[in-house]
């Protein structure tokens, strides 16, 4: 089934209702070469509501509206290779971002880091450096970040709690 819509609007087209909407699309525009398509400002100066492209996507931004609370993005921005995902974070910081994770290499393939815009919005840069582990492995992550090989089956990641995915608990150096 074919569903229309607009250029880079997918079928899930990403949006997000946050405080400082402006500075979030301002943001968007220095750290991820984003373009603002469309824009509507009310006459208080808030954004009611802009679509800015990044890349092949549409994101959708706006304030909150009275009564409504702010409802931010985490969102995953998938650059060439490692060295575009150090340059862009650095860019991020530069553009006023608060660094949540420093780039690193994941223990799934990936290298990554994670930044926090003046909305709250969460930006994954990151890039695809390799399968994690030989497909048939299953593998439990320990408290101390080392990985145990359990049997075979599927690729299974244990972690000994969510926030040791953001404290770098679970980065392995390849």
């Amino acid at each position: 089934m074919s569903f229309p819509r607009p250029e880079g609007h997918h079928v899930i087209t990403p949006g997000a209702s946050v405080r400082n909407a402006a500075a979030v699309l301002q943001f968007i525009e220095e750290a991820f070469d984003g373009m603002v398509i469309e824009r509507y400002d009310g006459p208080d100066g808030f954004v009611g509501h802009a679509e800015v492209r990044i890349g092949d996507t549409v994101v959708m931004f706006g304030e909150p509206m009275p009564g409504d609370d702010p409802m931010p993005a985490s969102l995953s921005f998938y650059v060439d290779d490692a060295a575009a995902v150090d340059a862009t974070y650095q860019r991020a910081l530069d553009a006023g971002a608060v660094s949540l994770a420093a780039p690193s290499h994941q223990f799934y393939g990936y290298r990554a880091a994670t930044v926090r815009d003046a909305g709250g919005n969460r930006w994954t840069i990151c890039t695809v450096r390799g399968a994690a582990h030989p497909a048939g492995n299953r593998t439990t992550l320990r408290r101390d970040g080392r990985r145990v090989r359990q049997g075979v089956g599927g690729v299974v990641h244990t972690l000994a709690t969510r926030e040791h995915m953001y404290q770098g608990y679970c980065t392995l150096a390849w």
